[in-house]
């Protein structure tokens, strides 16, 4: 089983992350700034190379690679606007669950200033907003509020 956790930081993506793998013996992946140069390399050749039975829960992945570069200006793995839909479109062939999360723009100030990242806080709540309009423009995506998650688990960073 393959499950996508997408969103800005702050929203309780690693927590959820966190407790998923427990319940669902999976293993976490986190995908940071990209390490290969084509979108195939870097989101769907890690999950051809796991294990056919190995659980997976994936924190941050494909979908913050349509957003990420923007905020930060450095060039996209997603050189044309089809890439992402066919790397999306091949996540969900494999399988994968994918979830957006979300959360208010106060618990994600307030999440923020306690990790002392205040300087974010409004590059997050502008990246949350691109997230939406992004997951509006494809299927399969389970759009979640963080409060709605059901879990007790201590913030993990």
């Amino acid at each position: 089983m393959i499950t996508i956790l997408e969103g800005v930081d702050g929203v309780g993506k690693s927590s959820h992350a966190a407790w998923l793998a427990k319940e669902q013996n999976a293993k976490v992946l986190h995908a940071g700034i990209p390490q290969h140069t084509h979108w195939f390399g870097e989101y769907i050749k890690p999950l051809l190379e796991l294990p056919e039975d190995q659980n997976v829960i994936l924190d941050r992945w494909h979908l913050g690679e349509a957003i990420w570069p923007f905020v930060f200006n450095r060039k996209s793995l997603y050189l044309r606007p089809e890439s992402l839909k066919l790397c999306h479109k091949t996540l969900e062939e494999l399988g994968a669950k994918i979830i957006f999360i979300y959360r208010d723009a106060d618990s994600i100030t307030s999440t923020l200033m306690l990790r002392g990242e205040q300087d974010q806080i409004d590059t997050v709540i502008k990246a949350q907003d691109m997230y939406f309009d992004l997951v509006a423009t494809l299927d399969n995506i389970q759009v979640v509020n963080s409060n709605d998650l059901q879990r007790e688990l201590p913030d993990v960073h």
